[in-house]
C-alpha cells in the first residue's frame, strides 16, 4: 500500500497546529503550509503522518520557505515620579486659567 499523498481523514489536530505555532508561524502561515502538504506527493512512503507534518514545517523554516514572527521587545518607560505628575498637572491648570477654562 502506498501512502505518498496526505490521506483524507488525517486531521490537523489542535496540537499538531500549537506545534507550528510554537515555531512562531502565524495562523496564516500554518494554514497555507497544511494546503502544500496536503498537495505534496511525497517520494516514500509515510507511516507517521503527524510527525511528516512536524517535519514538514521544520524544514519548511529551515529552508526559508516560512519565516516565524519575530519577538518584539518593548521597553515601558519609567513610571513618571509623583513630583513630576504634580509639576504637570500645575502647569495644565495654569494653562488652562491662561484660557478661562
Amino acid at each position: 500500500m502506498t501512502n505518498r499523498f496526505v490521506p483524507d481523514d488525517w486531521i490537523l489536530t489542535p496540537k499538531l497546529r500549537q506545534y507550528a505555532r510554537d515555531k512562531r508561524l502565524t495562523d496564516d502561515t500554518i494554514s497555507d503550509q497544511e494546503e502544500a502538504f496536503r498537495l505534496h506527493q511525497f517520494k516514500q512512503d509515510i507511516l507517521d503522518w503527524d510527525r511528516c507534518w512536524q517535519r514538514w514545517i521544520r524544514s519548511a523554516i529551515e529552508w526559508g520557505k516560512v519565516h516565524p514572527i519575530q519577538e518584539v521587545k518593548y521597553n515601558m518607560p519609567e513610571e513618571e515620579s509623583t513630583e513630576e505628575k504634580k509639576a504637570a498637572i500645575l502647569q495644565f491648570n495654569a494653562q488652562m486659567k491662561r484660557f478661562g477654562k
